[in-house]
């Protein structure tokens, strides 16, 4: 009931933007099937930048998020960044696919029904979009969607790749340091 009110309160005050600090914000794993039955588990995406779009069709606001995250896929085809659309609804997967394919999404959509993801990550509203780093840490939160923050959002993830590249670097010339002596 709590969840419900929650909920319900986020779609209400959806044009809220929430940052979540790194600290402390450590994601548990997950699995969900997408459109055609395929699991796909958030670990498996580990050294990636995973964004998570959590939506459902009744969902107005959702409908503004897609042609930006399609953007931003193709932005970052050839980058370390995976692109996950959550979808919410208790409709049958075929349900679900019709609305992809004529609202136009073209990254992976994935199913969850029973809103277990949701409940994980404490979802209050829709849209909303979960930024997890390479390392498994949830650095950003935002609830609602303003076409103008698009940048904001570029931004932001450009500057955990570039964080992560620096850190892969330094690890790997650590490496290269102890094996040479």
């Amino acid at each position: 009931m709590i969840y419900l009110l929650k909920w319900i309160m986020g779609v209400v005050l959806s044009g809220t933007i929430l940052f979540a600090s790194a600290s402390d914000q450590r994601i548990w794993d997950f699995e969900l099937p997408d459109l055609e039955g395929k699991n796909h588990k958030l670990s498996d995406n580990r050294g990636k930048i995973v964004i998570l779009d959590f939506w459902a069709i009744w969902c107005g606001p959702c409908r503004e998020v897609f042609p930006v995250l399609n953007e931003f896929k193709e932005k970052y085809r050839d980058q370390e960044v995976v692109f996950w659309g959550i979808n919410l609804d208790k409709k049958d997967r075929k349900d679900v696919q019709r609305f992809v394919e004529k609202a136009g999404i073209r990254y992976p959509i994935l199913h969850d029904p029973e809103g277990k993801t949701a409940a994980l990550f404490e979802i209050a509203g829709l849209p909303t979009l979960i930024l997890i780093r390479p390392d498994g840490i949830r650095s950003l939160v935002k609830r609602g969607f303003i076409k103008k923050e698009q940048g904001e959002l570029i931004k932001i993830i450009d500057e955990e790749l570039k964080q992560w590249h620096e850190l892969q670097k330094k690890i790997s010339s650590k490496s290269d340091k102890e094996t040479i002596e």
